[in-house]
């Protein structure tokens, strides 16, 4: 596993992690919220507006981290191949 694999898998522990944490009102959008994230790296997504106020404050938080992360991850994977 490459640096990059192991920042992502820790991503998705933290993220699972916040979805155990919050109530069981807020577990769909939490779940929804983390998948966008991990997918496009969108930490800003609509389904911040699902969730309780305090939930959606924490989740942010952790998007912030896991965001930026998953859009270098992307732009790394696009990169083509050096020629030589």
């Amino acid at each position: 596993m490459n640096q990059v694999s192991h920042v992502l898998t820790l991503a998705l522990l933290l993220a699972m992690l916040a979805l155990a944490a919050c109530s069981p009102l807020d577990q769909e959008p939490v779940q929804h919220y983390f998948s966008h994230v991990l997918t496009d790296g969108d930490y800003l997504n609509d389904w911040l507006t699902h969730m309780s106020p305090e939930v959606a404050e924490q989740c942010i938080a952790w998007g912030r981290l896991i965001g930026p992360v998953v859009n270098q991850y992307q732009a790394a994977a696009s990169c083509p191949a050096p020629t030589r």
